[in-house]
């Protein structure tokens, strides 16, 4: 693969054993990871080269971070930012998602990959990223019927992107929650004759509606059977990409 069909990754931290850490934990091909110990040195390596995602740590840059992504964002500067932060920092959570910030906290860490779920997940989202089309969906809009595995009622749902890996569904209903296994049921529509059901796990959740994007949650499919496979397969060649 080319050296350029990586995205980029800055991994900011003033702990060197953290950085280390997570840079190996975001070792795949798919990602260039590079590392900064201060706010001055990651300032000049975003904008001396494209970085597609930063990581940072809220806790041992003492809040100051968020003042870095306002002068960013004031600048003109979109770019994703995840936060490791701590349950004791509540008080800043509601500042970083106004900043449209992902926050996870650090005993999160423990769970290796719900953070990689989360990166790839804004990598996708982001319009620069330069892996988005390796996990490629089309745009629908299908009904499709979910219930969590640890029960629950069959909900509505409103299928808003659909990939061979998995889909994103827009719903008002309660959602789930990530890590929850969701069985779901796409109804007969334009794009496929037939009903195409399944099992998924939940990726991620957004928990209200941003900036016209539906509140709702994406699944990665898991376990589909051949048959079912190839039905979604041809569900996607009917949708325009």
């Amino acid at each position: 693969m080319e050296p350029s069909a990586a995205a980029k990754i800055l991994v900011i931290s003033s702990n060197q054993s953290l950085r280390q850490s997570l840079t190996s934990l975001l070792r795949d091909p798919i990602f260039e990871v590079t590392d900064c110990d201060s706010l001055r040195s990651a300032f000049f390596a975003i904008v001396s080269q494209p970085i597609d995602l930063v990581l940072a740590d809220d806790v041992l840059l003492d809040g100051e971070i968020l003042d870095f992504i306002s002068r960013l964002r004031l600048g003109g500067n979109k770019i994703p930012f995840i936060i490791l932060t701590q349950a004791d920092r509540e008080y800043q959570v509601e500042e970083m998602r106004r900043q449209q910030v992902e926050v996870i906290e650090l005993s999160s860490l423990r769970d290796s990959s719900y953070i990689v779920n989360v990166v790839k997940h804004l990598l996708i989202e982001s319009p620069k990223s330069s892996i988005k089309r390796r996990f490629q969906r089309r745009t629908c809009n299908l009904d499709v019927f979910f219930e969590t595995v640890r029960g629950g009622e069959v909900s509505l749902s409103k299928g808003m992107s659909l990939g061979l890996g998995g889909m994103f569904l827009a719903t008002s209903y309660a959602l789930p929650r990530i890590g929850d296994f969701v069985s779901f049921r796409i109804a007969p529509s334009h794009v496929s004759p037939v009903e195409v059901e399944g099992v998924g796990v939940v990726r991620w959740v957004r928990e209200r509606s941003v900036n016209g994007d539906p509140s709702g949650f994406a699944i990665e499919f898991i376990g589909l059977t051949a048959d079912t496979r190839e039905r979604v397969s041809t569900m996607i060649s009917y949708l325009t990409p």
